[in-house]
């Protein structure tokens, strides 16, 4: 999703900018067909074409939760990053994604920096994430860079934790489709070790 509504109200302070551009490279270059898609697009009729959607930013247009929901509860796969739909797009917020995630987002921290991709090695980590294997992820285990945030599951199952135990990642299961939250920007992170130029 390019999401429009997030970069009117809060621009890319938080990396969702880099975090949406790198996951669309990591797709391309794993050879996935990935569109852009604009929050207008958020329509029954549009999001049928797809079998995933990934999704970041915190403002999401109210009026696409009903058609989010019933996309997922036929089968799609709902992939959300960090601070991720917490409030519509008047900045106000939207406690309708709560019943769409299975889980409630509570900010913890932002690594420090200037994020975009060439800058990014330059960010000490704040914390590690591990990752259990499901049919949605792999298992690992990597640093934190860009946001993170604690997860609440409700009816989310968790699927990661964070080095102090809290859940960073939880799945949702929605009708015949799934819900995948992260507490952490996916397309930031990194495996292994920083050293080296950008």
């Amino acid at each position: 999703l390019y999401n429009r509504d997030h970069e009117i109200m809060n621009g890319g302070s938080h990396g969702e900018q880099s975090d949406r551009a790198l996951t669309f490279a990591a797709l391309g270059n794993s050879h996935y067909n990935a569109d852009l898609v604009l929050n207008e697009d958020l329509t029954p009729e549009i999001l049928k074409q797809y079998s995933a959607l990934f999704i970041n930013g915190r403002c999401l247009p109210r009026a696409a939760v009903p058609a989010l929901k019933g996309w997922v509860e036929n089968g799609g796969l709902l992939v959300a990053s960090a601070g991720c739909a917490t409030h519509d797009e008047y900045n106000s917020p939207l406690p309708e994604m709560e019943e769409v995630f299975g889980a409630r987002q509570g900010h913890a921290s932002i690594s420090e920096g200037y994020i975009q991709p060439l800058t990014l090695y330059r960010h000490r980590p704040i914390g590690t994430v591990t990752v259990s294997e499901t049919e949605f992820s792999p298992s690992l285990t990597a640093d934190v860079i860009g946001m993170r945030n604690s997860l609440q599951p409700t009816t989310a199952r968790p699927i990661a934790t964070f080095e102090d135990g809290t859940c960073a990642a939880a799945l949702n299961k929605v009708g015949r489709g799934h819900v995948l939250l992260w507490g952490i920007q996916p397309g930031i992170i990194y495996k292994g070790q920083r050293a080296g130029a950008s």
